[in-house]
């Protein structure tokens, strides 16, 4: 009976129709809504996920790559220069790894800061710019050691490169995480 009313009365069937269609909209609208948003998380996840492969094919791979020519062959060159380290030879050699190293380190600060890092890789990008910055360090005082012969800077700069490596091997276990 009482749709019968409604349906009856004209003014009232009318508002029974607006009151179903603005329903209907909105229905439609919060449908639509939700799909754009969930559109939108696909492709921020998408977008995330491909700056992160960008990041470490540009920046964290290549990084990895100078520091290890930099921190590995710092024992075969100490136990080169600890047979004379008077030796004006061996201390030319050293120092030639030393500057070798050098570059090494400004190529990898270089693409360091060729890209931001995206925040899903924060963690790893933080290891690797404090690894640089002992590595830097390193070289600093393995070059003061050439410079006076205290076996301080020797230990220190050996000290620094072990801190660093440390880094290094945190920021790719994060990576693998």
């Amino acid at each position: 009976n009482a749709a019968y009313e409604i349906l009856g009365d004209s003014q009232q069937r009318q508002s029974y129709d607006r009151q179903l269609s603005d329903s209907k909209k909105q229905q439609v609208q919060t449908a639509q809504t939700a799909q754009n948003v969930s559109r939108q998380q696909q492709q921020t996840g998408r977008d995330a996920d491909e700056q992160m492969e960008q990041w470490l094919t540009k920046v964290y791979k290549p990084v990895n790559r100078m520091l290890n020519s930099i921190l590995k062959p710092l024992k075969k060159e100490i136990d080169q220069l600890s047979a004379d380290p008077f030796d004006d030879e061996l201390i030319e050699q050293f120092q030639s790894y030393l500057e070798t190293s050098r570059d090494f380190l400004k190529k990898a600060q270089n693409f360091f800061r060729s890209m931001p890092n995206p925040s899903n890789v924060a963690g790893v990008a933080a290891h690797l710019y404090y690894c640089i910055n002992q590595v830097g360090d390193g070289i600093e005082e393995l070059h003061l050691f050439t410079l006076n012969y205290d076996d301080r800077h020797l230990h220190t700069g050996q000290e620094l490169f072990r801190i660093a490596a440390k880094l290094r091997r945190e920021a790719q276990a994060e990576l693998k995480s």
